[in-house]
């Protein structure tokens, strides 16, 4: 005996989705433009198809059962994908080839997509592409649909459900100094070195800002406070400019050697390795012009080495990178 069909339509998974981003029915009626009464019993009638319970209902409003949190991410990623559809069935109908919308760190834009968007643009003209670019966490846009993929640092430990990881390329994650600092004279700098100064690093939370407390862990030792926090790598760099304070950034965001005004202090650490990868939601059916700005990444990660300008070396000890990255091979 074959199982039923879902019966479940689009609108109904609009409609929970605007419930539990609302909290209420008649917020979320209101965000909807529809009657209260409508949107009951939609939620009602999608209840009793699927046989479960999606909110609770008290005095504060309605509220998620663990049934219709697990059917969040889904209804996102199903109404994100049928978006897309007629997206591209519009750009087909005008005669483009297609949008894309990505988000990226500023590094990473300026460094990777930059020279992807020129290979990108040279041979598909007609490619539309919107890029947000900004410091932090992407994943909720990306799952709610805003972007087709994300190009980011990739979290240590296991991924998050419901997406598609690919890894491209490892940089490298640099503790810097100014130049004359006590420790670029020294030949060999121990984590316990690192000790003895004051730090400038990214906020709590930030991946680099965990690497980094993985390297003092991993020599029984206690990552120490800083004295400055702040995500933007130039503002990092600026201050460690001009004092004796250590700074942590990502090893991409020293371009300068002919006039450097941060220098790397090699750690051999695993745990400084940098995989930048490109990640998209499970089960997406990518554009095809979201598999050709793919495409152009994959090649950029592949050939060039936009940091050197140098192709990309086979994978060695991460101890002295000399500002190199290493390619990932997925053959």
């Amino acid at each position: 005996m074959g199982r039923p069909e879902p019966d479940v339509d689009a609108k109904q998974l609009q409609n929970v989705i605007a419930v539990i981003e609302n909290g209420s029915l008649g917020r979320a009626a209101s965000a909807l433009n529809v009657s209260q009464p409508a949107l009951t019993k939609s939620i009602q009638r999608l209840e009793e198809r699927l046989g479960v319970p999606l909110f609770t209902r008290d005095s504060k409003g309605m509220r998620p059962t663990l049934y219709g949190e697990a059917l969040r991410p889904h209804a996102h990623g199903i109404l994100a994908s049928t978006e897309q559809a007629v997206r591209e069935i519009e750009s087909m109908r005008s005669g483009a080839r297609g949008t894309v919308s990505i988000a990226a760190g500023p590094l990473i834009s300026s460094d990777i997509l930059s020279s992807a968007m020129v290979r990108l643009l040279r041979e598909h003209p007609l490619i539309h592409v919107n890029i947000h670019t900004a410091i932090g966490d992407h994943t909720p846009g990306l799952l709610d649909g805003r972007y087709d993929f994300i190009m980011s640092q990739l979290p240590l430990g296991s991924r998050m459900g419901g997406l598609i990881q690919r890894e491209l390329v490892n940089d490298r994650i640099a503790v810097i100094a100014r130049p004359g600092h006590e420790l670029t004279g020294k030949a060999k700098v121990s984590v316990r070195d690192l000790l003895r100064f004051k730090w400038v690093l990214p906020e709590r939370g930030h991946n680099h800002r965990i690497r980094l407390s993985r390297v003092f862990e991993a020599d029984n030792l206690t990552m120490p406070e800083p004295d400055v926090e702040c995500s933007s790598t130039e503002f990092i760099k600026s201050v460690v400019a001009r004092t004796d304070h250590l700074g942590l950034i990502a090893q991409m965001g020293i371009k300068d050697t002919s006039d450097p005004k941060s220098i790397e202090i090699p750690i051999d650490s695993p745990f400084m390795v940098r995989p930048i990868g490109i990640v998209w939601r499970q089960n997406q059916v990518l554009s095809s012009s979201s598999r050709l700005l793919m495409a152009a990444i994959e090649a950029v990660c592949r050939e060039d080495n936009p940091v050197s300008g140098q192709p990309a070396p086979k994978a060695k000890s991460p101890a002295r990178a000399g500002g190199r990255r290493t390619r990932i091979s997925h053959r």
